[in-house]
C-alpha cells in the first residue's frame, strides 16, 4: 500500500523538516532564507535585445506587395484572355452540339467532334492556368499583408516603450 506523503525541505543546519523556505527552522531557529540560491540577474535594459529599427520599413514593403499582387491577380482573373477562354469553350459546346444533331440524322462528323474537343480542352487548360495564376497572386499577397502586418505591430509596439 502506497502512502500519500508530502515533500517537505530539511533544515540544512539540524536536519529537521521545515514546512516553508520562507521562514525559520522550528528546531534551530536559523533562517531558510539564507540557504536559497541568488536569484538570476537580469541585464540591464540597454543591454536587453531589441527588435530591429527595420521591422516598420519592411512591414511597409510587405503590405505594398500584397496590394501589388492583389491587383495583379484581380487583373487576371479580368483579363481578355480569360474572358476569350470562356468564350472559346462556349463556342466549342455549341458546336458540338450543333454537330451531334447533324450525326444524329447520319452525317459522319466524328474527325469534326474529335476537334471541337481539343479545342475545348486546350481552352479549359488555358483557363484553370489563368486561374491558377490569380490565385497564387491572391496567396502571395494574402502571406505579404500578414508578415507586414505582424512587422509593422511589433515596430510600433517597440516604438512605445
Amino acid at each position: 500500500m502506497i502512502q500519500n506523503t508530502q515533500f517537505s525541505p530539511a533544515c540544512p543546519v539540524c536536519g529537521a523538516p521545515v514546512p516553508s523556505l520562507q521562514g525559520e527552522c522550528p528546531a534551530c531557529g536559523c533562517n531558510m532564507q539564507d540557504f536559497l540560491p541568488p536569484a538570476p540577474e537580469l541585464p540591464p535594459e540597454s543591454q536587453q535585445k531589441k527588435p530591429s529599427r527595420a521591422a516598420v520599413p519592411v512591414g511597409i514593403v510587405l503590405c505594398l506587395i500584397a496590394v501589388v499582387c492583389c491587383v495583379l491577380g484581380a487583373v487576371r482573373i479580368h483579363s481578355d484572355r480569360l474572358q476569350k477562354s470562356v468564350e472559346r469553350i462556349r463556342i466549342c459546346k455549341e458546336s458540338k452540339e450543333e454537330l451531334e444533331t447533324l450525326r444524329s440524322i447520319g452525317y459522319p462528323l466524328s474527325s469534326l467532334t474529335r476537334e471541337y474537343d481539343q479545342q475545348q480542352e486546350r481552352a479549359e487548360k488555358e483557363l484553370r492556368g489563368i486561374r491558377t495564376e490569380a490565385m497564387a497572386l491572391w496567396g502571395i499577397g494574402a502571406f505579404a499583408a500578414c508578415s507586414g502586418s505582424v512587422l509593422l505591430y511589433s515596430g510600433r509596439r517597440r516604438d512605445r516603450k
